[in-house]
């Protein structure tokens, strides 16, 4: 916690105090003043004044109640009160605050170029002693109010136009006050007016002007920036059917430099002097069926010198003695700096107080005279203007000196110093009022490891000619290196982006020398310790990359931190999923495989390619297409298919999960039959085609085919009939089989067909009629002896023996 502002307290020995007020008064606050008299003491009736005007006579009430007051009533108070019958008077001033201060408004971005989203801020700050204020806000343009009052301090409008530009302010109110800001002119740059430029390595531009389809783009914001080697040829196009997929490719005095492909844009990292030409680009469709070409537009017919140094140098001025206080009748030289290497060429000029004054890398004043005091400026032919340094000459007796350049954390010296030629004695020093060292016979004050709060009103005095004498000074202190600023790129940050962060600074052009160290944070834990790097990264972000950065700066004892920066990892798209429509599928439909994802905002409509897989194989090579199409399915497409989408600018690629898909026969592989078996000459021979229908509301067309030959056309039938069958019939015979739209066909396997001639069959009949008998007769005889066996085996049947005596 901070300490708090002073508050000043008056304890006074008299018999009237005016004016007794609150400690903090605001605009618009109802005060009371007291004209108090001494305690003990009675008092009488009470005049008040303002201005030496009567505001209200003689009363018994010791009390002034005002209302609402503002700045321009705080002054001028005054009583009159009798105590102890006779008369006293005192003054007093209120101390008043303002309730809010007077806005300030500001746009971002800045500048503004046509296309920008854009937030108009109106900045003020309440009172510490009032945070409960509520306050109202209201922006205007051109006198024309475009927001009305409100508690939201900011106004916008998307994608902003050319006759959005103009003047604006806005109005804050809280309390019956209402306080304005200064107008500010909102200046929209529309596209057509940027120059983009190709920069050589001589630091020459060549400015290109857009035509038709084809333009060259350089992506920069802000002041115009230095040159940039790299050129971005981009191919627009607008689309009519959105599910139309073209593809670009570039061409240079006629000749193909990229092939076409998704990419619309060609880019040369670097460019040089030959790589001008003339350009153009033509578009087709991913079939070829429509193709059409830019107009042409020539790189390199301007040409602009640039002095590059001039943007990036900027010169320093030097004391030599470094201080900023002379004498009269002293000398000293100033010198015009430039960091190194300096051209051999360099001339330089000075000013002062704006006014040319000499040329010449030095600057020397001998014999200085007050009209040498003043602000001096140096720069050389290709630098940039130095800032403007201050020197004072002063006639009198003693002087303060201070260093020009003063930053935090120097060990800086004070010179009490006086007039040439007189004798000096003992100093004394103070800061702020109070003494920091007593008399002694050092001239200088020694200050070590300075820091801002060490750099407020310094005084010493000394005895010169027996007199003592004082001077003053204020160090005017330079930071080492700004407070820094975290910054990521690219924003916004999409999974699987290779993103820097970067802590930026900069460092005193008078310190350039300084050694900076960087550590960055995330969370409050620690991502990388200090180190010379000013940058911190990761590859290929992942969501928990997410969260709150800060990094801080280290030098020459020093430690700066940044504010936080939330840096957001946004998923480019959801996770993929493969959809087959439709649910089940037969042989012979058409089958269609969605992948699908949400696809972010963030990306553009041709950011996301796609590629399907059947049992891992690749069956769609990456595309826009997110759909994978099978005409008239078969049982071989049947597998576990997947989808893979991969995001083209940082290659982040998800997989979806695998679906198994099992396409459903439609009828079964037809098999062939002759009838009979077997088919002698002049015989009738008839072959069936059979197959097993699932769907039954299914028709099929039969064929037949004898060695390769169609010998019966597809027809309802599945029967081929040769009513007298004659040898030329035999051969290989098979079958196909179809549906009514011919988008399912199958072939039976072949049937091998011998037919047997007149003759050879009556021989071959006889053969089995005669073993047919013969098998007949076997027959019979076996069963004859069977028999006669058996009654062999019975006894005779001649009555009962009798028994021998």
């Amino acid at each position: 916690m901070e300490i708090s502002d002073p508050v000043r307290l008056d304890v006074i020995y008299d018999y009237v105090i005016l004016l007794q007020a609150p400690l903090y008064v605001h605009e618009d606050d109802n005060v009371t003043l007291k004209c108090h008299h001494y305690p003990r003491s009675s008092g009488g009736q009470t005049k008040f004044y303002k201005d030496n005007t009567v505001i209200r006579d003689w009363g018994s009430d010791p009390e002034l109640h005002i209302y609402n007051i503002n700045l321009a009533g705080s002054k001028g108070y005054k009583c009159t009160k009798k105590v102890s019958y006779s008369e006293y008077s005192g003054e007093a001033s209120i101390p008043m605050k303002e309730l809010f201060t007077t806005p300030e408004i500001k746009v971002t971005p800045f500048p503004v170029m046509e296309g920008d989203n854009v937030t108009v801020t109106c900045h003020t700050n309440v009172s510490t002693y009032r945070p409960e204020t509520e306050l109202q806000f209201s922006f205007h343009k051109a006198e024309q109010n475009v927001q009305r009052f409100g508690s939201s301090d900011q106004y916008g409008f998307q994608s902003a136009k050319l006759e959005n530009s103009g003047e604006y302010y806005c109005e804050v109110s809280g309390r019956m006050i209402v306080k304005r800001s200064k107008e500010l002119n909102i200046e929209i740059i529309g596209i057509d007016s940027l120059r983009p430029k190709i920069c050589t390595s001589s630091s020459k531009t060549r400015t290109l002007t857009p035509l038709s389809l084809l333009e060259a783009l350089f992506p920069w914001r802000g002041e115009h920036p230095s040159c940039t080697n790299q050129m971005i040829l981009t191919c627009n196009t607008i689309i009519m059917r959105n599910d139309t997929e073209l593809q670009f490719a570039f061409y240079k005095n006629g000749q193909k430099i990229q092939e076409f492909g998704s990419s619309h844009q060609y880019v040369i990292p670097s460019a040089q002097l030959e790589d001008s030409g003339n350009y153009y680009c033509e578009v087709r469709t991913s079939r070829n069926s429509v193709k059409k070409r830019s107009e042409e537009f020539t790189v390199g017919q301007q040409v602009i010198i640039l002095e590059k140094a001039e943007s990036s140098v900027r010169s320093v001025v030097t004391f030599n003695p470094n201080w900023d206080k002379i004498f009269t009748t002293e000398s000293l030289t100033m010198t015009c700096n430039v960091r190194s290497p300096i051209p051999t060429d360099m001339s330089y000029t000075w000013y002062k107080d704006n006014n040319l004054i000499n040329t010449g890398q030095s600057f020397v004043i001998i014999n200085a005279r007050t009209g040498d005091s003043g602000n001096y400026q140096c720069k050389g032919t290709k630098t940039e203007i130095s800032d403007p340094v201050r020197l004072d000459v002063i006639y009198g007796y003693v002087i303060l000196q201070a260093p020009i350049y003063v930053h935090e954390g120097d060990n800086v010296t004070l010179k009490c110093h006086h007039y040439p030629g007189y004798s000096g004695g003992q100093t004394i020093f103070y800061k702020d009022n109070t003494v920091t060292r007593d008399w002694g016979s050092d001239p200088e004050l020694h200050i070590y490891n300075i820091n801002l709060a060490e750099s407020k009103v310094y005084k010493c005095t000394k005895k010169v000619l027996n007199y003592e004498t004082s001077s003053e000074a204020s160090i005017p202190m330079k930071e080492l290196f700004t407070t820094p600023e975290i910054k990521v790129t690219p924003f916004p940050v999409l999974e699987g982006d290779n993103v820097t962060v970067t802590c930026h600074t900069n460092v005193s052009p008078y310190r350039p020398e300084t050694e900076l160290q960087f550590a960055f944070h995330k969370a409050e834990q620690n991502v990388q310790r200090f180190g010379s790097s000013d940058q911190y990264g990761f590859q290929s972000a992942k969501l928990e990359n997410s969260g709150e950065y800060y990094c801080e700066v280290s030098g020459r004892m020093r430690v700066k931190r940044s504010k936080e920066l939330n840096i957001e990892i946004n998923e480019p798209f959801t996770q993929s999923e493969i959809i087959m429509t439709p649910n089940q599928i037969t042989e012979g439909d058409n089958m269609t495989l969605t992948c699908h994802t949400i696809r972010s905002e963030l990306i553009p409509d041709t950011g996301l390619e796609f590629a399907f897989y059947r049992d891992g194989q690749n069956v769609q090579e990456f595309s826009l297409f997110n759909q994978y199409e099978v005409q008239s399915a078969e049982t071989k497409h049947s597998g576990s298919y997947s989808c893979k989408v991969t995001f083209s600018t940082n290659k982040l690629t998800r997989s979806s999960k695998e679906l198994y898909i099992q396409i459903q026969e439609l009828f079964s592989t037809p098999e062939i039959e002759m009838i009979p078996v077997l088919v002698s000459e002049g015989n009738q021979m008839i072959l069936k085609c059979n197959a097993i229908v699932i769907r039954n509301s299914t028709e099929l067309q039969f064929a037949f085919y004898k060695n390769i030959q169609k010998i019966q056309e597809f027809n309802s039938s599945h029967q081929y009939v040769v009513p007298s069958a004659h040898l030329e019939d035999s051969g290989n015979y098979y079958c196909e089989v179809r549906t009514l739209t011919s988008n399912v066909k199958k072939k039976s396997e072949e049937l091998n067909v011998d037919l047997q001639g007149v003759f050879q069959g009556g021989i071959q009949n006889m053969i089995r009629l005669i073993l047919s008998g013969l098998l007949l007769i076997t027959c019979f005889l076996f069963i004859f002896y069977h028999i006669k066996f058996i009654k062999s085996l019975e006894p005779a049947s001649k009555g009962p023996r009798s028994p021998r005596l």
